[in-house]
């Protein structure tokens, strides 16, 4: 029970860290190395715990911080991270996932949003 909770508080702290709210970037830059690490390492990303609990928040976390530049210089590493954590399951990334989280945005027209997601309409 333990290891569960410092398990899952070390996730909730890679998320607060991967959306990088007030971060100064090399506190982002070495928690999207660690979550890396851990992936390519113990193969974190395919942990039951983790893909049920932390996979999503992680991803909408990664995407929301692409979306409006707070990464700016870290773009391409918060790009290959949200990469891997949707690899194991593209067809749901592309087809709910993201589907959600682009209706989601502000800013954007219908016919704006649908021209982002038409290419993986098929």
């Amino acid at each position: 029970e333990r290891a569960a909770r410092l398990f899952h508080a070390l996730c909730d702290l890679c998320c607060f860290a991967a959306r990088g709210d007030d971060l100064p970037p090399r506190c982002v830059e070495a928690s999207l190395s660690a979550l890396r690490d851990a992936d390519e390492k113990r193969r974190l990303f395919d942990f039951q715990p983790f893909v049920e609990r932390w996979r999503a928040p992680l991803c909408d976390a990664l995407l929301g911080a692409l979306l409006d530049g707070r990464h700016a210089l870290l773009g391409d590493e918060a790009a290959a991270l949200l990469h891997r954590l949707a690899a194991p399951d593209l067809a749901g990334f592309f087809g709910s996932f993201l589907p959600q989280r682009i209706a989601s945005l502000e800013g954007l027209d219908d016919g704006q949003k649908r021209a982002v997601l038409w290419a993986r309409a098929d």
